[in-house]
């Protein structure tokens, strides 16, 4: 599943003011402390029946700021954030192999979407997330 933030555009005007480096450090610190919202309310959400899809819901290079995660088995961590200037992308959910069937559902079985609600739910949060770290790095500069 891919998500854009809508808003941000606003939110990127302000990195006009910084230099490359700050700005894609600023942008993958806040979309990951954004992610972190996300992922605590799929969390609370997620059907569950053994844990370990809900146990296995992270950020991407940034499990620190997920309490409660655990690498399930032997599927581990999504990819690091990628790329640069406006074109960072931060991953957040789950390697667990049948994530995205609970997710989208099947031809036998209904879609219990967790994390399109948790992101549509706190999709502002992750702006204002995002908001912080530029601003913090504009005051630092």
């Amino acid at each position: 599943m891919s998500a854009t933030v809508k808003g941000l555009d606003n939110v990127l005007a302000k990195l006009d003011a910084i230099d490359d480096v700050h700005k894609t450090q600023a942008l993958r610190d806040g979309l990951a402390a954004g992610g972190a919202e996300v992922i605590d309310a799929a969390k609370n959400i997620v059907p569950v029946d053994t844990g370990d899809l809900r146990d296995s819901l992270h950020v991407g290079g940034y499990t620190s700021l997920t309490p409660g995660y655990r690498k399930v088995s032997k599927f581990g961590e999504l990819d690091k954030p990628k790329g640069s200037g406006r074109a960072v992308q931060v991953y957040i959910g789950s390697m667990w192999p049948y994530a995205h069937l609970v997710e989208g559902g099947t031809r036998r079985v209904a879609a219990r979407p967790y994390m399109r609600r948790a992101l549509d739910t706190h999709e502002k949060n992750v702006l204002q997330q995002v908001d912080k770290s530029i601003q913090q790095v504009i005051d630092e500069g």
